[in-house]
């Protein structure tokens, strides 16, 4: 263990150093896309992204027009289950990030959302498996998809 973090498992070294409130001032006074992707993954560092900081992200996610960064962000905001990212369910399947579309349809969508995307999960389901093997997909969509 160092600083708290398991070096092994959140591979220390490789984010950026600072809290969640001094990563969002970082990425406000920068401008430069991929210095924002790379604060924006430095928040896998947290078990727990504080709602402030959700709701920060989230807010630059919905006015980001670079697409690798949009990604990122909404690949990231997936990861913490921020809510309201049912919006973002399309983006990231047609992104292929299908385990992040999966946990946004099982995290944030009622029924309506399961069964809406029900079948284009067991479209991909097979996909999923060879990609992620050890991710699960219910087959009802009144349960969780993962």
């Amino acid at each position: 263990m160092i600083a708290g973090y398991d070096d092994e498992e959140m591979y220390f070294g490789l984010y950026l150093d600072g809290k969640p409130q001094e990563l969002t001032e970082l990425y406000e006074r920068t401008e430069d896309i991929q210095t924002r992707i790379e604060i924006v993954e430095s928040c896998y560092k947290f078990q727990n992204l504080p709602s402030k900081q959700k709701t920060f992200f989230k807010k630059a996610c919905d006015g980001e027009g670079a697409p690798g960064l949009r990604m990122t962000l909404i690949k990231m905001l997936s990861h913490f289950r921020t809510p309201g990212m049912e919006g973002q369910i399309d983006a990231l399947w047609d992104f292929g990030a299908y385990p992040e579309a999966i946990s946004v349809i099982s995290s944030s969508g009622g029924i309506p959302i399961k069964e809406a995307w029900w079948s284009r999960v067991l479209e991909r389901e097979g996909s999923i498996y060879t990609k992620y093997p050890t991710r699960k997909v219910s087959m009802h969509p009144a349960r969780t998809m993962l």
